[in-house]
């Protein structure tokens, strides 16, 4: 307020002010109100009297020098650790069927044999027509590495590979833990998250193996 009454300037840098908001947020998370009620009404007095000048606001606002504060305790992504080992083994089935699916679409898919063995081959879809063959090639091999029973694969098959199959036919036969595994091969089947990588070109974007 004094400030205000002299016409002062306050100098600090975006991440100041952001630190300040979200330890305002910390703060009542905490419960400890009064400090966190006290933090507020600073925020709401600066809102109303101050205003931001920024000196070279090109480079200060570059999405590079955007920060991300924590908040909490560290949560795992859906399906923790075998997330990455699924993708990871949908990635090596792409690498094993490559050379078999590319003989049979020779039209809508470019392949070129990768030099060394641990790495991976040139392989783009250039057209939608080869890739439900290759999705299904895919969970088959998966599948196959899985000891499910055999009256559930059908149930599984329909629910990574169609889109409109519910979840509520999954719920109470699988644990959670399965179906978020489900749901990731959901997204990169189904949902075309692989078709999409395969278009920008499987060699150029994927690390080697």
């Amino acid at each position: 307020q004094q400030g205000l009454k002299h016409c002062d300037v306050i100098l600090t840098s975006p991440e100041d002010i952001l630190s300040f908001d979200l330890l305002t947020i910390d703060k009542c998370r905490r419960n400890e109100f009064i400090i966190g009620q006290s933090m507020l009404s600073i925020q709401q007095w600066c809102k109303i009297y101050i205003r931001d000048i920024l000196d070279e606001s090109d480079e200060i606002l570059h999405i590079k020098y955007q920060l991300v504060y924590s908040v909490g305790r560290q949560q795992q992504v859906d399906g923790g650790v075998e997330r990455w080992k699924t993708i990871q083994s949908i990635l090596t089935f792409v690498k094993q069927h490559a050379a078999t699916i590319a003989q049979q679409y020779m039209d809508d898919i470019f392949y070129k044999v990768s030099t060394r063995q641990s790495h991976f081959p040139e392989f783009r879809l250039l057209s939608h027509q080869p890739f439900p063959t290759l999705c299904q090639l895919i969970l088959k091999e998966w599948l196959s590495q899985r000891s499910f029973r055999q009256n559930d694969l059908q149930v599984i098959e329909s629910f990574i590979l169609n889109t409109n199959s519910s979840i509520d036919d999954l719920t109470g036969r699988f644990s959670d833990t399965i179906i978020q595994l489900f749901l990731i091969l959901r997204g990169l089947l189904s949902s075309e998250v692989l078709f999409i990588s395969s278009r920008i070109n499987f060699q150029n974007s994927l690390p080697s193996f």
